[in-house]
């Protein structure tokens, strides 16, 4: 977000992120989305209409309640093109907890382990900045083992 850091390469490591990235490697393509970039993320899957795998990268090898919100999201709006289909439970409990939360992210996921370890880091102004959707339009993919802007 600083100019400093304009048109650097930048390396950035976290510990269930860059592993799922690892894990999702040899797939044609590899996005990363969140509720930051959600709506440009959607209408870039819509436009490619592709089979679609949300791979939540979670925390500690363990489920996660923002990214399975997050993936609630994406399978929400695609199903809802009527593009798209799915059948399988993840996609339906993923979207149902999206629609539980859409209104109130902070206060759905006030009890989560992973915001109460976050606030305990004084970390409070992330978690807002985190889940607020549509801060920026850039979709990063995967190429040769960077992300790159799409």
């Amino acid at each position: 977000m600083r100019d400093e850091f304009k048109d650097q390469e930048v390396v950035l490591t976290t510990t269930n992120g860059t592993k799922a990235l690892n894990i999702a490697q040899d797939a044609p393509v590899v996005v990363v989305g969140s509720l930051l970039n959600l709506d440009a993320l959607c209408k870039w899957l819509e436009e490619q209409r592709k089979d679609t795998l949300c791979l939540c990268s979670g925390w500690q090898d363990k489920f996660n309640l923002e990214d399975t919100i997050c993936a609630g999201a994406i399978c929400e709006y695609l199903i809802g093109t009527g593009n798209f289909i799915s059948n399988e439970d993840s996609s339906i409990a993923a979207k149902y907890l999206y629609l539980s939360a859409w209104d109130n992210y902070m206060g759905f996921l006030k009890a989560s382990s992973h915001r109460r370890r976050l606030k305990n880091l004084n970390l409070n102004e992330d978690i807002k900045y985190c889940l607020t959707p549509n801060q920026t339009d850039v979709i990063p993919v995967l190429r040769d083992g960077k992300l790159v802007q799409f």
